[in-house]
């Protein structure tokens, strides 16, 4: 995970990879192990808590997280029976967790 971190030009290629990567960042960020983010042994880097939440939150800018809302709006509209399994009500949920976890 972290090479995906320090590599700035992965670009998932659908909805489906976007959302994959938001969820295994997800793992990251909450369940990190403490450290200072120093490298303990010569094949080992251990990415900051700060590192993961600066490229989490913009990475979840970059994909309009924050705007998924409006779509998850029409999709509740227009009574689509499955809202709950698509990509725009687990985005509009996963800003909300981003959210909370940034203000704790």
């Amino acid at each position: 995970m972290g090479a995906i971190l320090r590599d700035r030009n992965f670009l998932p290629k659908s909805d489906e990879e976007e959302w994959a990567l938001l969820q295994a960042l997800s793992v990251l960020y909450a369940y990190r192990p403490s450290g200072n983010g120093i490298s303990t042994n010569d094949n080992a880097f251990e990415i900051s808590q700060w590192t993961i939440k600066g490229y989490i939150e913009a990475y979840a800018l970059q994909l309009g997280v924050h705007s998924s809302i409006s779509p998850l709006k029409a999709a509740i509209r227009t009574g689509d029976p499955n809202v709950t399994s698509s990509i725009a009500f687990k985005k509009y949920f996963y800003w909300l967790w981003l959210f909370n976890m940034s203000h704790q």
